[in-house]
């Protein structure tokens, strides 16, 4: 355990025991030496209780190492889907949804990569006696359901912000005509508070500039401040 033994080493160890048990069991109860009857009884009964206690401590460990990479996944997925049902009603909505489409795009191949991990993992458990409770099988079995859902939400956010591309970019090159008056008279009349409003536009228009292709705007008072 402590080499953090792949889903394959730990499946095969798992699997020795339970073969382990097994042959166990197909032992005779008795041996017979010369007129001698020997019980194996005693010794077949613990022999097996220690081969089914290394086989639940190898279940215990990789039920521990998969649900921490389910709870993960599953955590993600919801903290995105959220984001993405957020309306796209401006700049700043365009803006948010981007950047969830982006964690998305970032992190979609290693959640998938790792699904059919985690759903052998709980197979192997399951075969092999390991107790899982009600809510984790569940969510085991909606995994997959839910990462597919999420994709199919980003996709339709991905092309809502295609359709609304037109009336955004307008927006934005009128918001960033008024906003670069804005900066030049904050040149003149400098105030912390006004500083953090005219931040807060320039990440949103900055970022809505390179989401439509558009040259980014430089403003060398607000980022020397």
């Amino acid at each position: 355990m402590d080499s953090n033994p792949s889903l394959y080493e730990l499946r095969a160890k798992i699997e020795y025991y339970a073969g382990f048990e097994r042959e166990i069991e197909e032992l005779s109860s008795t041996i017979t030496v010369d007129f001698i009857e020997l019980n194996t009884e005693p010794i077949k009964m613990a022999l097996s209780v220690e081969a089914k206690a290394w086989k639940m401590a190898l279940c215990r460990f990789l039920n521990e190492q998969y649900k921490e990479k389910m709870a993960a996944i599953t955590a993600f997925i919801s903290e995105e889907m959220k984001n993405l049902a957020r309306p796209i009603q401006d700049l700043d909505d365009v803006r948010f949804a981007m950047e969830s489409l982006s964690q998305i795009r970032n992190n979609e191949i290693q959640m998938d990569m790792t699904l059919g991990p985690i759903e052998e993992a709980y197979s192997i458990l399951n075969k092999y006696g390991m107790e899982i409770s009600k809510e984790e099988t569940e969510e085991v079995d909606t995994l997959r359901y839910f990462f597919n859902k999420l994709q199919v939400k980003a996709r339709n956010v991905q092309d809502e912000l295609v359709q609304v591309q037109p009336k955004f970019k307008a927006n934005l090159l009128e918001s960033v005509d008024v906003f670069q008056k804005e900066v030049l008279k904050y040149g003149r009349q400098y105030e912390k508070s006004w500083f953090d409003e005219l931040w807060r536009k320039f990440v949103t228009y900055s970022s809505g500039e390179r989401l439509f292709g558009l040259p980014v705007q430089d403003y060398e008072i607000l980022q020397k401040n």
